[in-house]
């Protein structure tokens, strides 16, 4: 193997690590969006409130974590 081919295949694999990291990050993102929706349909149930602020502190994690791998 060539270096050209070598550099090639590096670059090809690093595409695909960002692109399974940036498809990690839209589900991500959808998660903020249905905790919100939850924390708003239940009308302020404090337990849900609360179930939802901890899920909203855990997706939130996991995009600090994908922000790092980026």
């Amino acid at each position: 193997m060539t270096d050209a081919e070598h550099y090639q295949q590096e670059l090809e694999h690093q595409e695909m690590e960002l692109e399974e990291v940036l498809e990690k990050m839209k589900y991500n993102h959808s998660k903020f969006i249905a905790i919100a929706y939850m924390i708003r349909d239940t009308k302020q149930d404090p337990d849900y409130v609360k179930a939802g602020v901890k899920c909203l502190l855990g997706a939130l994690d996991e995009y600090e974590q994908l922000r790092r791998m980026m």
